[in-house]
């Protein structure tokens, strides 16, 4: 548990903005399942693997800063990965070291928290599907806490890995369908405002 006074060094597990708390975050309407579903993981009470899909802007990032910051005040270190940076990252990790793909693809298949933003973003080759395959059902088969944040339509995922989070036991699949925080006030194509 962190000491009040403790500083938390947001770098090193991804968090970009420590105000980004439970306390913090505005509902707007379509937005309580998904507040629901991150608040239980990070009190301990929620289901390992959780998939949270939705529009841009509608707080997913927020609610996952959240569970991390809520997961460390619990004393669990976790470390929140925008997808493609992190296979940019594997792969720079595999030219620099002499290590074997399948023993760098390991360390991440099982145990820790891993929470990753912008899922789906990232296919561009067949290796990268690969990759983010074998690391999803590595945790799976291990029941390693795993978080998945997307802006994109189940439908258009990878059906192997989206199964996972279906499954009753151990996965949760919520849908914010909240609007774009970013664009309150704005006027709609009948001329009236969405959010206020």
């Amino acid at each position: 548990m962190l000491a009040e006074d403790e500083p938390i060094r947001i770098s090193s597990y991804g968090v970009s903005n420590l105000n980004h708390t439970f306390e913090n975050f505005k509902p707007l309407p379509g937005t309580k399942e998904a507040y629901e579903a991150f608040k239980a993981l990070a009190e301990g009470i929620g289901k390992p693997f959780l998939l949270c899909y939705g529009g841009v802007g509608n707080g997913k990032t927020h609610l996952l800063e959240a569970l991390a910051l809520g997961l460390r005040m619990r004393g669990i270190v976790s470390r929140i990965w925008v997808v493609p940076d992190f296979l940019a990252y594997l792969r720079q990790m595999l030219r620099e070291s002499k290590e074997d793909v399948d023993v760098v693809i390991e360390r991440y298949q099982s145990g820790g928290v891993v929470l990753f933003d912008d899922f789906g973003m990232e296919y561009g080759t067949d290796w990268e599907m690969s990759v983010m395959e074998r690391i999803i059902n590595g945790r799976y088969r291990s029941r390693s806490i795993t978080v998945l944040v997307t802006n994109k339509d189940l439908d258009k995922l990878p059906v192997r890995i989206v199964s996972r989070f279906f499954d009753p036991e151990i996965g949760v699949v919520s849908w914010n369908q909240g609007k774009d925080y970013r664009r309150r006030g704005e006027v709609d194509d009948k001329g009236e405002k969405e959010i206020k």
